[in-house]
C-alpha cells in the first residue's frame, strides 16, 4: 500500500496534537491481510488522552484514518503505552 507513509504521518500528527509527552509518540505500520494496522505507542500518562472518554478520541482517529485511506483498503489503529 503506497498510502502507508501518508497514513502513518497523519496518525502521528493527530496523536502528537493530543499527547502531552510529544517526543514519546511512535507510530509504526504493519499489514495484516488486506488491513493496514497503525501501531501507536504513547507515554503511559497519555493513554487516557489518546483513547478519550468511552474511546471517543480513538474512535475519531479511526474515522479520520479510514476516510484518508479511501479505497486503498481497511485501516485500523492499535494504541499501547511504552
Amino acid at each position: 500500500m503506497e498510502n502507508q507513509d501518508r497514513l502513518r504521518l497523519l496518525a502521528e500528527t493527530l496523536v502528537v496534537a493530543v499527547a502531552s509527552v510529544k517526543d514519546e509518540v511512535r507510530v509504526t505500520t504493519r499489514e495484516r491481510g488486506d488491513e493496514l494496522v497503525l501501531h501507536v505507542q504513547v507515554a503511559a500518562d497519555d493513554m487516557g488522552r489518546v483513547i478519550g472518554k468511552k474511546g471517543r478520541v480513538a474512535s475519531a482517529l479511526r474515522t479520520v484514518l479510514r476516510a484518508a485511506a479511501g479505497d486503498e483498503g481497511d485501516v485500523n489503529i492499535e494504541i499501547d503505552d511504552k
